[in-house]
């Protein structure tokens, strides 16, 4: 096969057993040929601004205009500086090996002004991942322009699949966000504990206010529960969050290791998760795989993921059908154990990372 580089990246809250990455070491081990470029904090020191400056010499005679990091050049808000340096490093690549192909894990923060502008050979031989909704887009992409003539365009839900089409004609498809099965799965042991446990996790495109509203309603009707809630520090700045820790049967946790994150899903009665959209999520893989059954809001492509008899989806922004289809699953303890059973048997079917990635590679034609 051709030759292939696929642009990684590493994220402080993400393990090595969580988020997209294991699709790209998936791919690692199933194309030989593959070169991984990463992007994370030690990438800098790693490659050394000297020679990233003697790249962007080389190419700036090459291609112009490349000039330094322009914000504004780049199709998202989420590209930075080191974005720039290793797309230019890509950019390199790709220039001197006609034939190879590259795939970008987060479009969103890795396709920047450099490889946006880059020559039509180039740019056709490029693989992008997009993660988030429709609504995201409308928003943030400065350039609609600057996804035709990709190679193509992997996108984490049907209802983001759809969407991109409207707006290209580059190859679209879908891959599902998967998780490792082998490290989240049910407990081996029965739990004795007699808690109601609801569990929160993240802050990404988390509906804080729904959240916090609807927990109240719980906690009226059912005293006992208690609410676990995995949030980065740095993102407690919600005024529902501050009326949220007004009740002691709330819990709040961070930089928990894989382990740890792992026990509060096998401990958990129900993942609670009202979010303001989303395409795939990365906090309802992980826990279907533990066989956590789920509440969640009706946004984006959480369709896709979250179905009957194991999760309940509600109306977005709607505290009480949130917290009524709470209650009404908590009461229902038989329908609880079928709903841990069938959550285990739809992560087995659906979001194994071997089998996504054989897919991946077909729909990509890498």
């Amino acid at each position: 096969m051709a030759s292939l580089f696929l642009l990684r990246e590493g994220f402080s809250h993400m393990s090595a057993v969580s988020g997209f990455d294991p699709l790209f070491q998936h791919l690692d081990r199933m194309l030989h040929e593959a070169e991984s470029l990463h992007i994370d904090q030690t990438t800098l020191t790693q490659l050394h601004r000297s020679r990233l400056q003697r790249v962007f010499r080389k190419l700036s005679r090459q291609h112009k205009p490349i000039t330094g990091f322009d914000p504004s050049s780049c199709p998202s808000p989420f590209s930075n500086e080191l974005h720039h340096l290793i797309g230019l490093l890509l950019l390199e690549k790709l220039s001197a090996t006609p034939d190879a192909k590259a795939v970008l894990a987060f479009a969103e923060n890795q396709y920047v002004g450099c490889l946006a502008k880059a020559p039509a050979d180039v740019r056709s031989r490029l693989i992008v991942c997009m993660h988030q909704p429709p609504s995201w887009y409308r928003l943030n992409w400065r350039n609609r322009q600057c996804l035709d003539g990709l190679g193509g365009i992997a996108c984490l839900s049907d209802e983001l699949a759809v969407y991109m089409r409207s707006l290209t004609s580059s190859h679209v498809f879908t891959v599902r966000h998967g998780v490792v099965l082998d490290f989240f799965k049910p407990s081996d042991e029965p739990s004795s504990s007699t808690v109601i446990k609801l569990l929160a996790v993240g802050q990404w495109l988390r509906d804080f206010d729904t959240l916090a509203k609807a927990f109240e309603i719980i906690n009226a009707s059912i005293p006992s529960v208690q609410l676990d809630c995995v949030i980065p520090r740095f993102a407690r700045t919600s005024e529902h969050l501050l009326r949220l820790a007004r009740f002691p049967n709330v819990r709040w946790h961070s930089d928990l290791s894989p382990v740890q994150l792992r026990s509060l899903y096998q401990e958990a009665t129900l993942l609670f998760l009202p979010l303001v959209d989303a395409t795939a999520n990365n906090t309802i893989v992980e826990a279907l795989a533990c066989g956590l059954p789920i509440i969640a809001s009706a946004v984006g492509g959480i369709p896709e993921y979250v179905q009957e008899p194991f999760g309940k989806l509600c109306r977005a922004g709607d505290p009480d059908d949130h917290a009524q289809a709470t209650i009404t699953k908590l009461l229902d303890s038989d329908g609880l154990v079928l709903s841990k059973q069938k959550a285990r048997a739809f992560a087995e079917a659906q979001l194994d990372w071997s089998a996504i990635t054989e897919k991946f590679i077909a729909d990509s034609q890498l």
